[in-house]
């Protein structure tokens, strides 16, 4: 009998009788009889995805190298948390409120590097308000942030916070302290303890003396803590919560302590003649209150709202957040800062408007509905009651 042999050139070889490419034969691929799968291309000697429309073989896997974050432009070129992948480039994505400026997310309404628009830098005695750079107001509080975080000692972070006419920093504590903060130091001290809930704290620049709100009654101690004394008739049941002074003007109020309680209700207590009467009442609790000029704000809690509340006793929506709010702050004029410890997240919402957006993403807040505490210096920094018992500073 006769026999052949096949003779194979260029490269190729024998593979059953038959001259292949074993680089590019999806039937022989590498070696003879190595068939790639369904849908597989030989490439190289290796079998792979046959890719169409517009895809590209990436691993095991076809991508489009246009839009996917694991692959963005070529192969393995993975984008950072945070960034998508946008026509073969990584793309920082800022939640709503905020601008990619250098890869970074900043608020350009308040960054004073990145005021208006990116790289808008104020200078050194500017803050950057509403997107301008405007000249840092003098006699306010302007604490350096350089000095935080503080830490202090209490049975958690609920509490609230005041300025004396010294700008020193007091606040409370639930576990019942009282603390002082010398303008611009770090020097915590704690001056009193009240053994009970004492969640609402304001200065009365009438009399000197600040004001605590200690389970279901008023205080009144000095800057220095000594003298504490309640105030008769103003035990009105469990919890007294955040507390502010009421401005001249602000109907019969002037003057008055107004104080949020967790029934719904707002309170009013004259100092010199301590009997509290009702402004307003609305449903679930209220975590805390403050003035900007002749405008109350109340934080509703379970309302997921802050609320303002006229001296005739109406209340009306300023903003609804997605969150539970326990504590305010206010930039005169601008914004009002709202905590929320179930997110474990700071909003603003515009003044006037109502427009909510996050202001500081991540701050480590009381999940209750008592007051997480926070005050605004006045000029650029909020200072915030955190847990792990510190006081922390934020710039949004």
């Amino acid at each position: 009998s006769c026999s052949f042999v096949v003779e194979c050139v260029g490269g190729s070889k024998n593979c059953d009788h038959k001259c292949v490419d074993t680089n590019t034969d999806p039937a022989n691929c590498g070696t003879c009889q190595n068939a790639c799968g369904n849908g597989e291309v030989c490439s190289g000697g290796n079998c792979g995805l046959q890719c169409s429309g517009g895809t590209t073989i990436c691993g095991s896997k076809c991508v489009d190298t246009n839009t996917d974050p694991a692959n963005c432009g070529t192969c393995q070129n993975a984008c950072s948390s945070g960034q998508i992948c946008n026509g073969g480039n990584c793309q920082l994505v800022c939640p709503s409120g905020q601008t990619d400026c250098n890869s970074v997310c900043t608020n350009t309404d308040h960054d004073p590097n990145n005021c208006g628009v990116c790289n808008n830098a104020c200078t050194a005695s500017q803050a950057c308000k509403a997107g301008s750079c405007v000249e840092i107001v003098t006699g306010v509080c302007d604490w350096n942030p350089a000095l935080f975080p503080l830490s202090f000692t209490n049975s958690n972070s609920v509490g609230d916070m005041t300025f004396d006419a010294n700008c020193d920093l007091f606040f409370t504590g639930d576990g019942g302290d009282l603390y002082k903060v010398p303008y611009n130091t770090s020097n915590i001290t704690k001056i009193h303890d009240f053994s009970s809930n004492s969640r609402g704290i304001v200065y009365n620049p009438n009399d000197g003396l600040l004001y605590v709100t200690v389970t279901s009654q008023v205080y009144s101690i000095t800057t220095t803590g000594s003298n504490a004394t309640a105030l008769a008739g103003t035990s009105v049941g469990s919890y007294l919560n955040g507390m502010t002074i009421a401005p001249t003007g602000w109907g019969n109020y002037g003057g008055h302590l107004i104080v949020a309680r967790n029934n719904g209700s707002v309170y009013a207590i004259n100092p010199s003649n301590p009997s509290p009467t009702i402004v307003g009442t609305t449903t679930g609790e209220l975590s805390d209150v403050e003035f900007d000029g002749q405008t109350l704000y109340v934080a509703a809690e379970p309302q997921k709202k802050v609320l303002t509340l006229s001296s005739s006793g109406s209340f009306a929506t300023l903003g609804t957040l997605p969150c539970d709010v326990d504590g305010l702050a206010i930039d005169s004029g601008v914004r009002v800062f709202a905590s929320c410890g179930d997110t474990n997240q700071i909003h603003e919402v515009t003044i006037p408007g109502g427009v909510d957006s996050v202001a500081v993403a991540s701050s480590a807040l009381n999940g209750g509905w008592a007051p997480a505490g926070m005050i605004w210096d006045g000029n650029d920094n909020l200072i915030v009651m955190e847990d792990g018992l510190k006081l922390a500073v934020y710039s949004p």
